[in-house]
């Protein structure tokens, strides 16, 4: 026979506890709660979600680039393009024109001067354009610069896109050397983006330490790859190649590639004084395939020099020089080895793409190289024998291929998109609060009383919204805010960081908050938004406790992808804003702020007169999750009610969905106790908690990284005697034995000795509820956490004008 569970008003069977603690349980409270239902429950059907941003013409995005030829900066541009061409309607001004050029990806829109038309022109006219494009889109007219990115390009060429209304941000392909000016010619008062951590070193010996961003470009690997990387699939296409090439094709061979056009800092004669030195060796059979051909001033000198150099040497059986190829990286998989031996570089695209291509590379170590690290990338001294580097390449050609890296799909070219949106607007005074949803937690409750309390209240002198990144599960808190006059969008759909990231920097720039609050959010978005969010907008974090530092360092290989770690993170903070008074890691360096949480002010439920003499109630009130130890609380009430056979549970709660076998577990540790006639009353997800469990005598309140929960001012608010665990900021409500009784960790043994305690002694039971609701009243009210909040953001804009 089936288990029954008690609820307020009926019975159900052990599979319907379990959905009430589920995320898909429908639960229906009319029947015994004055007042009618509680709204949606967690998972169901009829859930509504916040809307969506309305569809709206697509951004213009705009970027400058010299010319289309065959190079890894213009494949970065092109790379970038094609893949965003369908989300943004993008524009390349491109100034020169090449002989041997990139194919331009379908659907993006390429503007050259025209023939006879002063470059200066052209470009103030496209940055016009740009700027009218801009100030038609939603409601941004007349406020925002674009921004358009110039790679490759001059002061001269930045200044002419300024007088046309565009904000020109310079982008550094290369180490010092190769920068095309001078370091006096870069504008101090823009940001700059650079393509390697070795050039914002670079950048930071001359002095400029802020306002440089570092964007990674990894290249997209063909998809699927072609052709594939397995050895059968090599062998063909290593075939074809060398009957291209007029060789045989010689097993025992090795092949090296080298990518880039022909010019100096290449160091080809390096490259050529290497495969000398192999084949000296009468046994070796390495052959070099120079996928580049002559570029800019001077290219056909270099192209003859080398040439000349390979028939010098007796190399031309070995070496091969097809000139530009512009699907060069579809023919790494033919090749045993890619080889670079520049003086100098950025982050090398060619050396990306062999990695990529589970093609082992010898390189350099120089500028970028290696700091996207990988199992098949060899760094060698630049200044090292060509007798070093060609006992390198024996070892490595014949080495196992290399396991495609880590970070081979991570899309960095997203980056560039937000740096785009990174545009200066006039700010006001306006709040953008971002959450990652508005579930049955501590977390959004608190959130949305504060939303609540200043939306009914006014007088803040700020605006706000919230946008939501993720999926509700329930609509209660999303119907409230809405009730109380609050705008409450979500970001997007699904669960991709980088689409809440450009879907934020899109409301930056179209409602133009001067403070985004980060409460509860996921940390990738926060890194995202904190990386590439303009430097007026001021940045606050609500930390909800231990669990924010923590998920921010599980982030570190992300962080290193990004170019963005917690450390700048937490620099570019103007404020992380704790529930409690609590030392902070050492690695948060940045201003904090104490605000406490707040809950509403209830009056004393009357049920409680001679509450001595009646069924006494121990209410759990919060999620069903791991970290609120729910197992462990009916570990202890097994002991409890040893003693305490009457004390009835009532569980307030429901089950995430990615805590459904958690509350499958805690089901099964009650069925025992409901087979015995244990008085257990499962509620489901709860809202209002004195109209659920207005009653209640014990509140117990554990988890794990506390911040300032909810759960337990609640609960004193009611005039419970609390017991809680001694996790975060719950010692600053629940002082021990003054308004509740604290324990150390949460061991059921010990939770239920307090339990029993309070419910053998009744009048220290009405002493502690009385004297938490007062302290509860006192120092963590509705107007206290409102104001808290409302100082913050004052403070940070003390002696500033430009917000309106």
């Amino acid at each position: 026979m089936p288990a029954r569970v008690a609820v307020r008003g009926g019975a159900l069977d052990a599979d319907a506890a379990l959905q009430r603690l589920q995320v898909a349980a429908v639960v229906a409270l009319a029947g015994s709660i004055e007042g009618g239902e509680e709204g949606s429950a967690e998972g169901g059907a009829e859930v509504a979600q916040p809307p969506l941003p309305a569809n709206a013409a697509p951004i213009v995005l705009c970027a400058v680039l010299g010319s289309l030829a065959i190079g890894g900066a213009e494949r970065i541009v092109l790379d970038w393009a094609a893949h965003h061409r369908q989300r943004y309607r993008l524009r390349l001004f491109v100034i020169h024109r090449v002989d041997h050029e990139w194919p331009i990806p379908r659907g993006v829109e390429v503007v050259r001067p025209a023939r006879g038309q002063p470059v200066s022109d052209a470009l103030q006219a496209f940055a016009a354009e740009a700027a009218a494009a801009w100030a038609a889109w939603q409601e941004t007219a007349g406020r925002v610069a674009p921004v358009v990115l110039c790679h490759m390009t001059r002061r001269e060429h930045r200044m002419a896109l300024e007088a046309g209304g565009a904000r020109a941000v310079p982008v550094l392909h290369n180490a010092r050397e190769g920068w095309r000016e001078s370091f006096e010619a870069l504008p101090a008062d823009r940001r700059l983006v650079a393509v390697s951590q070795a050039c914002v070193d670079d950048l930071a010996a001359l002095g400029r330490c802020d306002a440089v961003t570092l964007i990674r470009h990894i290249p997209s690997p063909p998809s699927p790859p072609s052709p594939p990387c397995a050895p059968s699939a090599r062998a063909a296409q290593r075939a074809s190649l060398c009957q291209t090439l007029a060789w045989r094709d010689d097993p025992a061979a090795s092949l090296v590639a080298m990518v880039g056009a022909v010019k100096p800092q290449k160091n080809y004669g390096r490259a050529l004084g290497i495969l000398a030195e192999l084949a000296a060796d009468p046994n070796d059979r390495t052959r070099l395939v120079i996928f580049g051909g002559p570029v800019g001033a001077g290219g056909d000198e270099h192209w003859r020099g080398l040439c000349a150099e390979v028939l010098r040497l007796g190399l031309q059986e070995r070496v091969r020089l097809p000139g530009f190829v512009a699907g060069a990286a579809r023919l790494l998989p033919a090749f045993d080895l890619l080889l670079n031996t520049s003086d100098f570089e950025g982050l090398s695209i060619a050396t990306l793409e062999a990695l990529q291509a589970q093609v082992p590379v010898v390189a350099a170590s120089v500028g970028g190289q290696g700091e996207l690290a990988s199992a098949g990338l060899t760094l060698v001294d630049a200044q090292a024998s060509v007798a070093e580097w060609a006992g390198v390449i024996r070892r490595v050609a014949h080495a196992p291929r290399p396991a495609p890296p880590v970070w081979s799909r991570f899309p960095s070219h997203r980056l560039w998109t937000l740096e785009h949106l990174a545009a200066p607007a006039v700010r006001r005074r306006h709040v953008m609060w971002v959450t990652a949803n508005l579930n049955a937690g501590g977390a959004q409750r608190s959130l949305v009383n504060l939303a609540t309390h200043w939306a009914r209240h006014g007088s803040t002198g700020f605006s706000f919204e919230v946008v939501v990144t993720g999926e509700s599960t329930t609509d209660w808190f999303f119907r409230q805010l809405t009730a109380a006059g609050v705008a409450v969008t979500r970001s997007a759909a699904g669960r991709d960081c980088f689409d809440h990231a450009e879907a934020l920097m899109q409301r930056l720039l179209a409602s133009g908050p001067c403070i985004v609050g980060f409460w509860n959010v996921d940390p990738k978005i926060k890194l995202l938004v904190a990386k590439a969010a303009p430097d007026e907008v001021r940045l606050v974090d609500v930390s909800p406790g231990g669990y924010a530092f923590e998920e921010m360092r599980a982030t570190a290989t992300f962080q290193q992808l990004i170019g963005f770690d917690e450390s700048r993170y937490y620099a570019r903070l103007a404020r992380l804003v704790m529930k409690f008074h609590g030392a902070v890691p050492a690695e948060v360096a940045c201003p904090t702020a104490v605000v406490r949480n707040g809950v509403p002010a209830w009056r004393p439920t009357a049920g409680r007169e001679g509450a001595g003499a009646r069924v006494p109630r121990i209410v759990v009130n919060g999620r069903i999750a791991p970290s609120k130890f729910v197992a462990e609380i009916i570990g202890a009430m097994a002991l409890v009610w040893h003693r305490f056979p009457a004390a009835a549970l009532h569980l307030i709660g429901a089950a995430e969905p990615r805590h459904q076998d958690y509350a499958r577990r805690c089901v099964d540790l009650l069925s025992p106790h409901l087979q015995a006639g244990r008085p257990v009353h499962l509620h489901g997800a709860g809202f209002e908690l004195q109209r659920v469990a207005g009653e209640g005598d014990i509140g117990v309140v554990l988890g794990h990284h506390q911040g300032c929960p909810n759960a337990a001012l609640e609960a004193m608010a009611l005039g419970m005697a609390v017991v809680a665990n001694n996790s975060g900021g719950t010692a600053e409500a629940v002082l021990h034995e003054r308004t509740g009784l604290l324990i150390e960790g949460h061991d059921p043994a010990t939770l239920a000795a307090a339990i029993e305690r309070l419910l053998g002694q009744p009048a220290e039971r009405t002493h502690l509820g009385e004297a938490g609701r007062a302290h509860v009243s006192q120092n963590f009210s509705m107007d206290g956490m409102a104001h808290g909040y409302l100082h913050v953001f004052q403070t940070l804009l003390e002696g500033e004008t430009a917000c309106a």
